[in-house]
């Protein structure tokens, strides 16, 4: 259920933050290894926890993408939460290590035989690793568009998988034979560079695992 706060209320983020911390230090994950594999000092965490410093929406993106929440839950109170990822075995996560072709446009299929690749590969590292080596066809896209909502910027690195999944809130959807980053929303599909709904004709045909860089 969403939260009554108006979004992007700095105290209901920092709340919501608070219930994630907890969740994950019931799992035996300490403030210190959550800090340690998101580069940010413990202080910070301790900071934004008590509400002495506000969630930014940067910090926002890389917390939802290394932990599996979703990022309109935490920034503004709607749309699934989903339970953090990171539980039992951080240490093995945080081995794997895998290299993954990076293209400038969405594609189908293989994407090392898509004529978008040009040969440049980028090592994707920890939990994101492990989560590649789950994926179908996976790929990292470099972000052709702006999100209106400011969740994603224009050239940040995506972790694209191409299966649908009912959890995920960012998805790569055909509409007329033309592929779209779009949000899923209860009233189905919207573009993200616009914020238009698609067709109700549009199919999901992949998922984004998170961003594995961002630009600040």
């Amino acid at each position: 259920m969403a939260e009554e706060q108006a979004p992007g209320d700095p105290n209901a983020r920092n709340r919501r933050l608070r219930a994630l911390l907890e969740q994950l230090a019931e799992q035996g994950i300490s403030q210190q290894q959550i800090a340690r594999q998101l580069n940010v000092p413990p202080s910070y965490l301790s900071d934004v926890k008590l509400g002495r410093k506000t969630l930014t929406d940067t910090f926002g993106r890389f917390f939802c993408s290394e932990f599996g929440v979703g990022l309109d839950w935490l920034l503004d109170g709607v749309g699934p939460q989903t339970k953090p990822q990171l539980s039992s075995q951080p240490d093995a996560a945080k081995s794997a290590q895998v290299m993954l072709p990076i293209l400038s446009e969405i594609i189908q299929g293989n994407p090392e035989d898509s004529h978008a690749w040009d040969g440049s590969r980028v090592e994707v590292a920890g939990v994101a690793a492990a989560r590649a080596l789950r994926a179908d066809h996976p790929y990292v896209l470099k972000s052709p568009v702006d999100d209106k909502l400011g969740r994603i910027k224009k050239n940040d690195l995506l972790l694209i998988d191409q299966s649908a999944s009912a959890e995920a809130t960012l998805v790569v959807v055909l509409d007329v034979h033309e592929l779209h980053l779009a949000r899923r929303t209860q009233r189905g599909y919207q573009a993200v560079e616009s914020g238009r709904a698609m067709r109700a004709a549009a199919t999901p045909v992949g998922v984004c695992l998170g961003i594995i860089w961002a630009g600040f």
